[in-house]
């Protein structure tokens, strides 16, 4: 789920920096910054119409996850979260989007879930959400996992795809979920990978740029891999 951020600048013209001394991290639960993600996460949502009120100011139906999931974080100047991501690494089934019918094969596991983004009015088209999806691109491939998935909308599915060439396909039929008509979608890593570069350059490079040469050769070899 994503709130209507508009997720990545035109790749032709290739997507804003983060403003100078904003920084883009990742917390665990435990860590106290963890609590004030899942509070974004939930004032974002309710706003949307995503979930309900809650007395523990947190959405509740990402709890049976809590203990799994880490949060993309982007900070502004004075260390205020300005954009969260809440992810999530394991077997498609055993993930929120799990739940959805599926109608074609799934990325291979693991997979990681790009399970929610929420960010702040004042960072919107500031770089935040791009910071944000670079951010989970980079642990997903550190992690190894064997593909993408996420629960969207029917409009953001066509943002990805028809704009962005990201790779991401319809893996079964809309429900009503939290409020809204989702599916599920996702892609394997290495399609992507595939894709992008020929596609949309100057998004691959963004993507790309903050990997080690180790971890940068991991994704080409996926490239030719698929390629072969």
């Amino acid at each position: 789920m994503t709130d209507k951020t508009r997720a990545l600048e035109d790749p032709v013209g290739g997507p804003p920096c983060l403003p100078d001394g904003w920084t883009v991290g990742m917390v665990w639960h435990g860590d106290h910054l963890f609590d004030e993600a899942e509070r974004l996460e939930y004032q974002s949502f309710v706003a949307e119409g995503f979930c309900g009120t809650s007395d523990s100011g947190r959405v509740g139906e990402y709890e049976p996850w809590r203990e799994w999931s880490v949060f993309h974080v982007v900070k502004d100047n004075d260390d205020q979260l300005v954009g969260v991501v809440r992810g999530l690494v394991g077997e498609f089934r055993d993930l929120p989007v799990g739940h959805f019918v599926t109608t074609v094969e799934v990325p291979p596991n693991p997979v990681y879930e790009y399970a929610s983004l929420a960010v702040v009015k004042e960072g919107r088209s500031l770089g935040v959400a791009e910071a944000l999806y670079r951010s989970v691109w980079n642990h997903a491939v550190r992690c190894g996992v064997g593909g993408l998935v996420a629960i969207v909308e029917e409009w953001l599915l066509n943002l990805l795809t028809d704009h962005y060439c990201f790779g991401f396909e319809r893996l079964g039929p809309t429900e009503w979920y939290m409020g809204g008509h989702c599916l599920p979608a996702g892609g394997q890593l290495a399609r992507i990978s595939c894709q992008l570069p020929d596609e949309r350059p100057k998004l691959w490079s963004f993507l790309t740029e903050t990997l080690s040469a180790d971890e940068l050769a991991q994704v080409l070899v996926m490239h030719s891999d698929l390629a072969v």
